[in-house]
Parts: C-alpha cells; sequence; structure tokens
C-alpha cells in the first residue's frame, strides 16, 4: 500500500525566482497520522545545528519501524523513479543516494538564506504543522531578495533540483521560530560527491 501520492500528480511547477514545485496532499492520510505520531513518539537526537532534532530514517531505523521502511521501500520503487523521471527530467537509477529525516525544530530556530549543496540532486520537503503559525520557507531571488513564502500548510510542501552549477536556489527561514516546526526532508545525493565532501556513514542513505 503506498504511503505518498504521485509526484506527478501532487506538484505544480513555479518558475520564478528559480524552478520549483508547490507540493499538496503529499501522504496519504492514514501515514501521515502515523508521521505525525512519530513526532511524539520516536527518539529524536540533536544535530550540530542548534535548536534542532532529527529522526534518520537509516539502516539502523529500517528494521526496527515500519515507518520507516515503508517510505523507503516505496521511494525506492520503479513507479517512483518513473515519476522523478517525469517530474525532473533526468533518472536517479544510477549514482544516487536517499536520505530522510524527520526535522523537530525548536523555538529561536533559524535557518539562513542558502542554495541546497552541489551533491544534493533533488530535496523534497513536507509540512507536518504543530501550531497556527507561518513556519513557510521563504523563496529568494539571485540577488537574495525576498520573493515568496511558500505556505506552512499541512501534508504540502515544495521540492526542486539543485543546480549542479550555479548556486540559484536561495531559500531561508529567518525569523525566529516560535513554536516548533515539524518537517519530513527527503534529499538524493550524486554518490561519490556526496560521500567525498561529507564523508557519510554507510548507515545514514540508502542507493536508489
Amino acid at each position: 500500500m503506498n504511503v505518498f501520492n504521485s509526484l506527478q500528480d501532487c506538484s505544480h511547477k513555479i518558475q520564478d525566482p528559480w524552478p520549483h514545485y508547490k507540493i499538496t496532499n503529499f501522504f496519504t492520510e492514514p501515514y501521515l497520522a502515523d508521521i505525525y505520531s512519530a513526532f511524539y513518539n520516536m527518539p529524536f537526537a540533536s544535530t550540530y545545528e542548534p535548536c534542532r532534532l532529527e529522526f534518520p530514517f537509516n539502516k539502523l531505523t529500517y528494521d526496527k519501524y515500519e515507518i520507516v521502511s515503508k517510505l523507503v521501500d516505496q521511494f525506492r520503487s520503479s513507479s517512483n523513479k518513473d515519476d522523478l523521471y517525469k517530474l525532473c527530467n533526468r533518472s536517479f537509477t544510477h549514482n544516487a543516494l536517499l536520505r530522510v529525516s524527520l526535522w523537530l525544530d525548536l523555538p529561536t530556530y533559524t535557518l539562513p538564506i542558502h542554495p541546497d549543496k552541489g551533491y544534493k540532486i533533488f530535496t523534497l520537503q513536507i509540512y507536518i504543522p504543530h501550531s497556527d503559525e507561518n513556519l513557510g520557507t521563504d523563496i529568494y531571488d539571485q540577488d537574495k531578495q525576498f520573493h515568496s513564502r511558500i505556505k506552512f500548510e499541512k501534508n504540502n510542501g515544495y521540492c526542486f533540483m539543485p543546480s549542479r552549477v550555479d548556486p540559484i536556489s536561495w531559500h531561508a527561514y529567518t525569523q525566529p521560530i516560535k513554536a516548533m516546526r515539524q518537517t519530513v526532508v527527503v534529499n538524493l545525493f550524486d554518490k561519490e560527491q556526496y560521500i567525498r565532501e561529507k564523508k557519510g556513514r554507510d548507515e545514514d542513505w540508502f542507493s536508489m
């Protein structure tokens, strides 16, 4: 049984100020309920960033938690790879790594203006609101001027393909949050570049 809907069906392309997609109703309702529950029951751990906790969907949690294996398995499925190819006009079946995490950002957390790094070849973030606070991601143009904010709405979010040449995907959350900010983040990495730059642990990711 699928835990998320087809990216082809739930995405809407936005060209300005740089190409990205708005995502609506990504997770199925039963799995979304499991995600909400996970934010209160899973063992989150501190990260290198202050006021930020993470529960990783990795090889250590895959066999222990069904919520992990269901999402990872569908993302690696042939049907999802086909969706990704149609959406992004590129194949992610060769030399790509999958990394998924639940992120719990605590009050005062901020995220400065930045583009995603060169080893990232696909970024997806889905919002799991805990309050009515507007905690959406801010999008900036090439002059790093504010352009728009992606609304922090339940089961919605965005995705994009970071440029591997010029950094154009400028985004941020610069206002210190007052409540908890709960999101699901999915990244695909270029395997050779990620291992070379991050020296990532083998248990942190899955091959596509």
